[in-house]
Parts: C-alpha cells; structure tokens; sequence
C-alpha cells in the first residue's frame, strides 16, 4: 500500500515539517532523516518511486494526421510471440522509440479491411486501451505498431513475476480493464475476445501494474441490438 505525508513550509520560508515536532531547514536534511528512522511514518524512506515514463499521443507530429510510416523506419529487435494472425516483435522507430509491431500473414486481411479497423483505432484514446501509432499497408506484410508494454500479456505476468501480487492489486488491474472495456462500450465498438492473453501489462505505478487492452477493436456496431457477421480479430 501507498501513505502519503504533505511536506510543509515554515513561515517565513524557515525551513519544512511532516509534524510540527521535528523540524528541517532544507528538503534533503527531511529526507535524510526520515531515511535513517520513520519516527512517526508507517515506514522509514528507502528508496524513491521510479518515475513512469508518459505515454506518447503520437511518434511525432506527422503521424497524428498521416499514420501510414515506410517500414525502413522500423527495427524489429526482439520477437515477442506469435498467433493465428501473424508475429508480434518489440522493436524501434528510427533507432528511438521503443514500439511494439505487429506483422499481419499475408492475405490474413484486406487492405481495405484493415485499414478500416485501424482507422476506429486510431480514434481510441484511453489510459487503458494500447495507443497505435502508425501503420505500414504499402506491401505486404502489413505492420501494426503500438506502444510498447514492457511486462507482455496479463495471462504470462499472472504466471510468472505477478503471481505474488496481492488481492487489491488484483482487483486494481481488473477495474483498469473494466475502464478501458466501458470505453469502448459507450462509443458502441465490441471486440469479443477479452481474455488475459490480449492484455498487456506495462510498468508499476504505486505498486500497481498498468494494464491495457491489445489490439482493442473487432467492429463498429452501428445497431446494437445486431452484430455483424465477421469474425472477431484475435491478436496477442
């Protein structure tokens, strides 16, 4: 669990406080002090929280209204797992930017098809939904890249290094999917294959996982009381 403690000011800029009882004359004697004993804190200071790196809107200015990219700006570094559909790989844009690719089969999808699905996703934006970022149609294999989450799909994480993880962390990541879920609900869009392994998991914040839904939509559902007949997009 997280405390949080307001640091004060003493008037007249005489220094700062937690509690009245003990005072300092600059930040780094608080903190020192509080990191050789907690004297009143539920803890004493060990270290400070990482600081999470933002999410990024767009690669660059450009892509927010062109996100078609040549493939020559991506490096596919390492391959990170594989499906019905095609490869998934973290890689690079322009030696820089840390993204995930997805490469589609051949003949998996139309051109048409798939730019059409990428268009809805391109109009997401949530906290908890994978941010795309640009596309590569020119040729095939068409390329998907997103951001990057570096911990993989929820369903590893929970089998892995999460196993450990306690029940309110738990029940923090599932409100993380149910937000990211009732946002594409109320926009009318449904996906129909929510399951662990097409969630990913990105870095701790206080403790807690981020977690955020691949590959986010299967179909726009002009009539909600009747869905369309294709298939659902099944990525990892």
């Amino acid at each position: 669990s997280v405390k949080h403690y307001k640091i004060k000011r003493l008037d007249h800029d005489q220094g700062f406080f937690i509690t009245t009882r003990r005072t300092f004359r600059t930040l780094q004697e608080l903190v020192a002090y509080y990191s050789e004993m907690a004297d009143g804190l539920c803890c004493q200071l060990t270290f400070p929280a990482p600081r999470i790196a933002p999410t990024r809107p767009d690669l660059s200015h450009d892509t927010q209204q062109n996100w078609e990219i040549p493939r020559n700006q991506l490096q596919l570094k390492r391959k990170l797992g594989d499906g019905n559909f095609g490869e998934v790989w973290y890689g690079k844009w322009r030696g820089i930017v840390e993204v995930a690719i997805k490469t589609m089969k051949p003949g998996t999808m139309s051109p048409e098809a798939f730019l059409g699905e990428a268009q809805i996703m391109k109009q997401c934006d949530h906290p908890n939904l994978v941010k795309l970022y640009a596309v590569c149609t020119r040729e095939e294999p068409f390329y998907i890249i997103t951001e990057y989450m570096c911990n993989g799909s929820l369903l590893h994480y929970l089998r892995n290094e999460g196993a450990a993880l306690g029940i309110q962390a738990l029940v923090d990541m599932a409100a993380q999917i149910a937000n990211g879920m009732m946002y594409l609900e109320e926009r009318k869009l449904v996906h129909r294959d929510l399951a662990a392994r097409n969630v990913l998991v990105g870095e701790k914040i206080s403790g807690v996982p981020v977690v955020k839904r691949w590959y986010p939509i299967a179909s726009l559902i002009e009539n909600p009381g009747q869905l369309p007949g294709r298939p659902p997009i099944k990525t990892r």
